[in-house]
């Protein structure tokens, strides 16, 4: 199963990350869009960081900006350094409601990439109970779902 968050782009059910589900989308939507951070999410899901750090320091600052440099560096092989920037965004963008969410998340994956399952869990929890409570749609609840069961795992 795979979770399709639009755009012709997916969450793998066994890794929990972004995967291209149609090539063709993701073509049109994200890598040929005007938008730096589209094409550096178009990038990230394709393998090419070089390409998605390029395009995010062309990028204007702003909260999907800053939020999309944490991921590179957690897909990077540099959780640590994700972590610090997830936890320097709460306090640069005091992100609330469904953005809060999302960044708990994406400061779970890195904790969990960085060993720490216990935190993770933690903040996977939350952002689940973010979502819920803020009736965020369908991909992302079953997302942060999703990340649970993987990080569960033993």
């Amino acid at each position: 199963m795979t979770i399709n968050i639009g755009s012709g782009l997916g969450i793998d059910e066994h890794s929990g990350e972004m995967i291209i589900v149609n090539r063709s989308r993701v073509e049109a939507e994200l890598a040929h869009s005007p938008d730096h951070c589209n094409r550096a999410v178009a990038a990230l899901v394709d393998g090419d960081l070089d390409v998605a750090a390029t395009e995010l320091d062309a990028a204007p600052q702003n909260f999907r900006r800053d939020v999309l440099r944490g991921e590179l560096a957690r897909c990077a092989g540099h959780p640590e350094q994700a972590i610090v920037i997830f936890t320097d965004l709460f306090q640069i963008h005091t992100p609330k409601g469904l953005r809060r969410a999302m960044l708990i998340q994406h400061l779970a994956k890195a904790e969990y990439a960085a060993g720490d399952r216990h935190m993770a869990l933690a903040h996977l929890e939350e952002a689940l109970e973010l979502r819920l409570r803020d009736q965020a749609p369908a991909e992302q609840i079953e997302s942060s779902k999703l990340m649970l069961k993987i990080a569960s795992r033993k």
